[in-house]
Parts: structure tokens; sequence; C-alpha cells
């Protein structure tokens, strides 16, 4: 979570094709995320005070979203977004709207290696043949295998150019 209290940190999944093209938009009228809530954090035992922990768990929920969004790497985008921009939409999951998106907030976009491609996909065909939804506290075991071994990468917003060269 952002330390300033007027900004609230939102992890967006995306799928890779759109990433560029959210960049290239600088702004889009709305975009959905996650957000570590009260509900999310208790679901996942994290202190409120636990701020890094707090993202890690929202960043996750993004990364999970992603793999609905189409084939290929999780991809999310970090934001610190201004509070008033920001509309929970399903506390008990975490799911918010940014109102509107503005890319010069992204602080980070983060996505898989290469090598954790099939991984990815095990998930993605394990998501898609369950009733259980993002953020609930039982997974398919080939999504928590996904989170557990293979960490997503960090890259700043200006290394795009990199994250794109990594799967093309």
């Amino acid at each position: 979570m952002s330390a300033n209290r007027s900004r609230r940190m939102v992890f967006c999944g995306v799928a890779l094709e759109r990433l560029e093209l959210l960049a290239a938009a600088g702004t889009l009228e709305e975009l959905e995320g996650r957000g570590p809530t009260r509900s999310v954090l208790a679901s996942h035992d994290v202190p409120p005070e636990e701020s890094e922990e707090a993202d890690y768990v929202a960043q996750n929920l993004a990364s999970l979203d992603s793999l609905a969004l189409g084939s290929g790497p999780r991809v999310v985008v970090a934001v610190d977004a201004e509070r008033s921009a920001v509309t929970v939409v399903e506390e008990s999951i975490g799911r918010v709207r940014l109102t509107p998106f503005d890319w010069s907030w992204v602080t980070a976009v983060f996505v898989d290696e290469p090598a954790a491609l099939s991984a990815v996909e095990e998930a993605r065909t394990a998501m898609s043949g369950s009733d259980v939804r993002i953020g609930e506290a039982h997974q398919p075991e080939a999504v928590t295998l996904l989170l557990e071994e293979h960490p997503l990468l960090w890259f700043l917003p200006h290394e795009l150019p990199d994250v794109l060269a990594l799967h093309r």
C-alpha cells in the first residue's frame, strides 16, 4: 500500500498485447484491478500494517485475473493511484476499479519469465475448468503451484521494451 494516504496501490492484470496499448494511450476511462481490501487481507492472514505483504497478495490476485485475458504470460501493472480514482467493486475478493487509469501512476510492470509459460498454461486450463472465483480461499493445485514456484519478474515502467522482448 502506498505510504501516502491520498494514494492507493492497485494491481491490474492485463494481457501482454494490451500492455503496449495502455502505455501508448496514457489514460483510459477505467481499468479493473485488485487492491488489498480488509477482507482479502483477513482471508490471507495478512495484518493491515504489513503493506508489502498486502500488496503481494493483491498482485497475485491480479496475476490470476490476467490468466482469463488470453494466452501468454501473466502480466500485472502496479498503479499508485489517486485514492479518489479507486472504487471498491467487490470487497470480499479485492476487486477495484480505477476511474480513470493514468499510465503516469504506474510504478512497476510484472511479467512471467518465459520458462514459466507451461505452468501458466496449466493454471489457465485449471482455472477455466473450475467454478472457484479468483480471490476465494481454495484454488486449483496448478494455480497454487504457479504462484509458489513462479514469481513474476519486476520491471520499471520505462523498461517496457524489455518486458515485451521477453515474449516475442
